[in-house]
């Protein structure tokens, strides 16, 4: 049984999701058809989520994700987004994978946030209702104090570290090395598809091919009724034990049902950051900023209009390149 040996980490909301799919149509390249696995990261996932998820208990059961595979795959490959953002994630990864190609993927972090607030929103796990009051609670959040009993994984509402892309950056640098890890801005994937697709291809060393195109969309997405919204997702836990039983008992991983309706009650979402708010986020978010332009040897304030008094009055609108990426 084959072991991956590419992980895009993250960051969310990056467009992590359209490139797992443009790999995955390349000949050369088999990538695990769940996307999100979360195998590294499963010690911070609530006790309950874990317990009814397979490959959370076992190597094998996390191999079986990539048993497809065959010999005329060079890359085998996953993508979950949280293991980016915790150091211990990727100790774990790196002892299991030896040395693997990592891609992460960033954004300016003030959209960032934006959108995964929204996205955390439609998930049913942020409780709160606006980014502002999720906003103001980040110093307890950020120390582990996070009351929301229906997020999966509390730590994914601590949206200044998951947004703290240039110190993330340094350190996939310094543990995977400069030669195994590609860094893309997400700006770039959607304004020049082709050119990346050609990077990315390039860094894996897979035999390019021209015909695969990247399939760019926007998926920001709301619930259309909140009160259906909320019944899908929020299972009483009897409820989840039932499901769990007759999953084990058809031997299924999911009927589909949850998506099927998720599906139907999702309408095009459409957000942006007041002005104020704006501007106290990019004064957190400056030096990491400059850190990660420094890294990348790009402008990253002149790309993402942060120069000077040129934005003075503007708002950052929230939209995703792909879902769950």
């Amino acid at each position: 049984m084959r072991k991956p040996n590419l992980f895009i980490v993250g960051a969310p909301k990056c467009a992590t999701t359209t490139l797992h799919e443009y790999l995955a149509r390349h000949p050369e390249c088999y990538m695990s058809r769940i996307k999100e696995p979360a195998y590294f990261s499963r010690s911070h996932v609530r006790e309950d989520i874990r317990l009814s998820v397979p490959y959370f208990h076992s190597e094998t059961e996390y191999l079986k994700l990539f048993s497809d595979a065959t010999m005329k795959h060079k890359v085998v490959g996953e993508s979950s987004t949280c293991y980016m953002r915790a150091e211990s994630d990727l100790r774990e990864l790196h002892a299991f994978s030896g040395d693997p190609k990592i891609i992460a993927l960033v954004r300016d972090p003030v959209q960032l946030v934006s959108s995964y607030f929204h996205y955390m929103r439609h998930q049913g796990w942020e409780p709160l209702a606006s980014l502002q009051e999720a906003w103001e609670i980040q110093d307890e959040r950020c120390g582990g104090r996070v009351e929301a009993p229906s997020a999966n994984r509390p730590d994914s509402l601590a949206y200044r570290n998951v947004a703290l892309l240039g110190h993330q950056a340094e350190r996939l640098y310094r543990m995977f090395g400069r030669d195994n890890v590609l860094i893309l801005i997400s700006d770039d994937l959607r304004r020049n598809p082709v050119a990346t697709g050609r990077e990315v291809q390039r860094f894996l060393e897979l035999t390019y091919d021209a015909d695969i195109v990247v399939p760019l969309r926007n998926t920001a997405r709301g619930a259309r009724f909140r009160s259906l919204d909320g019944l899908v997702k929020r299972h009483p836990k009897s409820v989840i034990t039932a499901k769990n039983r007759m999953k084990r008992m058809f031997g299924v991983k999911s009927f589909g049902i949850r998506r099927l309706i998720d599906r139907l009650n999702s309408i095009p979402l459409q957000h942006s950051v007041d002005s104020r708010l704006r501007d106290e986020m990019r004064d957190f978010f400056r030096s990491d900023v400059a850190l990660l332009g420094r890294l990348l040897n790009r402008d990253l304030f002149a790309l993402w209009g942060w120069e000077g008094n040129k934005d003075v009055g503007r708002t950052d609108s929230g939209s995703d390149l792909a879902p769950g990426g």
